[in-house]
């Protein structure tokens, strides 16, 4: 259990971070099991806020070891293919099946080339769009000399031209 702000405050999604309440109380496996996780997920909130980045902003940085550790409980390293191959299930598989091993070295060049492919593309589209930009800039800026030049200036509406740049 948690102490809460009360039924207003647990309605809008806010709870207190006060001190964690226990309070002595028969109960089934069932509620007891509900109560437990409820407490480690409050207890995991508040550990993720004591060492989350916007929280530690203007305090002393922590040591790289710590970092780490704390980035691990988000963020898990990926183990090495080598060591995933020997967690499968001995039952099922050989661990040193060589052709998974063959089908693995395939899938992995098969992702890479398509990396190198989608990396390309967003270069690609980057450019495009920064073309686009400059033409919809400069189309923009030929209707508003036009209509500055006519001195019809009231059909695009009130435009103050102190506080609305023209460009």
């Amino acid at each position: 259990a948690e102490g809460g702000t009360g039924a207003a405050g647990e309605a809008a999604g806010e709870r207190a971070l006060g001190p964690v309440v226990v309070l002595p109380r028969l109960i089934s496996a069932t509620q007891r099991a509900r109560i437990l996780v409820r407490a480690r997920v409050a207890l995991a909130r508040r550990l993720h806020e004591e060492f989350s980045v916007y929280w530690r902003e203007g305090r002393v940085q922590l040591p790289e070891y710590t970092q780490r550790r704390v980035q691990w409980w988000d963020h898990k390293p990926r183990l090495p293919n080598e060591i995933q191959m020997m967690s499968r299930s001995k039952d099922r598989v050989k661990l040193f099946d060589e052709s998974f091993v063959y089908r693995q070295q395939l899938r992995r060049a098969r992702n890479d080339a398509r990396r190198e492919k989608r990396a390309a593309w967003v270069e690609e589209r980057k450019k495009k769009q920064v073309e686009k930009d400059k033409a919809k800039a400069a189309r923009r800026q030929q209707a508003l000399a036009v209509v500055n030049e006519a001195k019809c200036g009231g059909l695009l509406g009130f435009r103050s031209p102190g506080l609305v740049p023209s460009s």
